[in-house]
């Protein structure tokens, strides 16, 4: 087993690199803020980082540079920003652009594409740029041995959310929430082949939770593997068993809104 993890960050061109996102609380994340906090906390193990960046109308950086360079454009100007970022986190392997089809699903498939070219099939971490950085050294390492627990575990996350809640009334469809996923490039190649599901869906965030999110843990399950959370460590749902935590979007359960989207 290899003791590396491959991380694909993904970040949709038009968010700042610190934003807010308002859930039943306001949580703190953005790019920058995540990369900060992997300098400041260690992950307990090796990795190396894409960061994905997607949107309408992407110019690439090695174009910024040289039409900046040409005009003028001072380097702290926002056509910088990820340019800059690269610079500062020399842990980050290398930042790509792609348009914005399958929106995070789509970003995560264009990373996996991208350590399948280079021949890696061990653990990958899909997330993208909502999640709240973590704040312990360690965390990426857990995360590591919380799937690998078991020889079964096809998906860990943050959270579970055990209903489609787009359905009325909501349909019991138990996935992980797409924002962190774990997993081995492997393990995804053998459920879903060389297209993640929702990758392809355009324009309609509706038909990517149904077709995305929801669809990536029900494929996992039909074929036989766990899904499992952070939030609730010793709980493991597999097709038939029971459900015992929680139901619905933890994230808008009071008693739970301080975890949410907490790496």
């Amino acid at each position: 087993m290899t003791k590396k993890v491959s991380i694909i960050l993904a970040d949709w061109s038009g968010y700042p690199l610190r934003r807010k996102k308002k859930l039943l609380q306001t949580i703190t994340c953005g790019l920058a803020e995540i990369l900060d906090s992997f300098t400041c906390f260690s992950p307990g193990i090796d990795f190396d980082l894409h960061i994905v960046i997607s949107g309408k109308e992407i110019t690439p950086v090695s174009r910024l540079r040289r039409f900046a360079d040409k005009v003028g454009i001072p380097k702290q100007s926002t056509e910088y920003k990820y340019r800059g970022l690269q610079e500062k986190f020399p842990f980050v392997t290398k930042t790509h652009f792609r348009d914005n089809v399958g929106f995070d699903i789509g970003s995560y498939n264009h990373g996996l594409a991208i350590l399948r070219s280079n021949g890696y099939d061990g653990d990958v971490l899909l997330m993208n740029s909502s999640v709240v950085p973590p704040t312990r050294d360690g965390w990426l390492l857990e995360y590591r041995e919380l799937f690998h627990q078991r020889d079964d575990i096809g998906l860990c996350g943050i959270s579970l959310n055990s209903h489609n809640t787009i359905k009325t009334p909501p349909l019991f469809m138990p996935h992980v929430q797409s924002f962190f996923l774990y997993s081995t490039v492997e393990r995804l190649s053998q459920v879903y082949g060389q297209t993640l599901p929702g990758s392809l869906v355009s324009n309609d965030k509706t038909a990517l939770i149904e077709r995305g999110e929801i669809a990536i843990s029900q494929k996992m399950l039909s074929a036989g593997y766990g899904i499992r959370c952070s939030q609730f460590p010793h709980f493991i749902y597999k097709n038939g068993n029971p459900w015992t935590i929680p139901e619905g979007d933890l994230r808008f359960d009071t008693r739970f809104a301080s975890l949410a989207n907490k790496v």
